[in-house]
């Protein structure tokens, strides 16, 4: 409400950028189970439709997007979703300081295989998503998700930047079961960059965090990283970072005795933008409050391509991987890993009608399961998607 004050007071360009996509789905595996024979098959209708409200002014941006998402399968109708989004962005730059607060609010139907495809939508270098969960079990479930991230950085001289800023995550689940266990992660970061040249910067970050899932005691850990960014134009970026993470945190589930432990936390990412092509490449290992009730030591790797074949028609390829392993210290986490890729197109038929379509492929395996487990979906829709007004 603040937001929506101060750039109204101040008399902002608004726009607003409504999409409504009506495609047909279909998924041969739509839970991901890993027991062969049970694999549960849908097909049907889905619809996603959103909002983009954007107020500009000179100095001050902000957005709110509400969107919602419906399937209504003709075959696996217990699977139906109805999906709920809320996400909202505030920036605000002065001649020697930048503030920023994001926010976003989800209500989903998990079953069982909730997760991002590829590279997953407006990934930012460097950032993957905290507490994005791999599912253990394949039941449906319901998953409740509030982040809010204020943050702000002043440019001490020239060469000098100082960041510093918050994150709060909470998640709930209308079932405790395993791998779906409420939780909630605090963060503070503290950051100095040095620009060493026009083109290129060095820094030191710091962060803090709590970790605190329902039925266990809280963790609490911290790392120091060095990083290394460069920027070669507008269109093209890639950073390094190498630090260690230190985790305090209970001996058993539950325990009151406590231990402290390290590991090595890092990343290396780059992305370009070239006349026809975009490409996308991130590597991270890092700490992650997860829905499993335990802090995993996550190795994820994203690439992206997308290619316009013609001013109309666009090519996309995306690819995840991750392995979640035990973090310092803990030696009873059961450790996953979970791959997903994806191929699709986008062609502008008309000046607002846009054909849809695409593959993914998914891949489980769990330390605990007999058996992996993989799905196979297909989707093709169309789009009504008007010029920005």
């Amino acid at each position: 409400l603040l937001a929506l004050n101060s750039v109204g007071a101040t008399a902002a360009d608004w726009s607003y950028e409504p999409r409504v996509a009506l495609s047909a789905e279909y998924d041969d595996n739509n839970r991901m189970t890993t027991v062969p024979g049970q694999e549960v098959e849908v097909y049907g209708p889905k619809l996603d439709a959103r909002l983009v409200m954007r107020g500009s002014t000179p100095r001050t941006t902000f957005t709110l997007t509400p969107q919602v998402v419906f399937t209504q399968y003709f075959e696996g109708e217990e699977d139906d979703l109805e999906n709920y989004y809320l996400r909202m962005g505030l920036n605000h730059q002065a001649e020697r300081m930048n503030a920023f607060l994001n926010a976003r609010y989800t209500s989903v139907v998990t079953l069982g295989r909730f997760f991002p495809t590829g590279t997953g939508e407006e990934p930012v270098l460097g950032q993957p998503d905290p507490g994005e969960n791999v599912p253990r079990v394949a039941i449906a479930n319901r998953e409740d998700r509030f982040g809010i991230s204020p943050g702000i950085s002043f440019d001490i001289t020239q060469r000098q930047v100082v960041e510093l800023g918050a994150e709060y995550l909470d998640v709930s689940f209308d079932q405790q079961l395993p791998g779906d266990i409420d939780h909630e992660n605090t963060s503070l970061y503290a950051n100095y960059r040095f620009r060493t040249s026009e083109m290129s910067t060095l820094g030191l970050l710091t962060t803090f965090e709590k970790y605190d899932p329902a039925f266990f005691e809280a963790t609490d850990y911290y790392s120091l990283s060095g990083e290394w960014t460069r920027d070669w134009s507008k269109t093209a970026k890639a950073y390094v970072r190498a630090g260690a993470s230190f985790v305090d945190s209970p001996t058993t589930p539950g325990g009151g005795n406590s231990s402290s432990s390290s590991g090595f936390s890092g990343g290396v990412g780059a992305e370009w933008t070239y006349q026809v092509t975009r490409l996308f490449a991130d590597l991270n290992q890092y700490l992650d409050p997860n829905s499993d009730g335990r802090l995993v030591n996550r190795t994820q790797l994203r690439l992206g391509v997308a290619r316009d074949l013609s001013q109309t028609t666009v090519l996309t390829f995306g690819l995840r991987g991750i392995n979640d392993d035990a973090p310092p210290g803990n030696n009873t986490f059961k450790s996953q890993k979970y791959v997903a890729g994806d191929v699709g197109f986008r062609w502008r038929m008309a000046r607002v009608w846009t054909l849809f379509g695409g593959y993914t492929y998914r891949w489980k395996d769990r330390e605990d399961a007999a058996d992996t487990a993989t799905a196979n979906a297909l989707n093709l829709g169309v789009a009504w998607q008007p010029e920005q007004r």
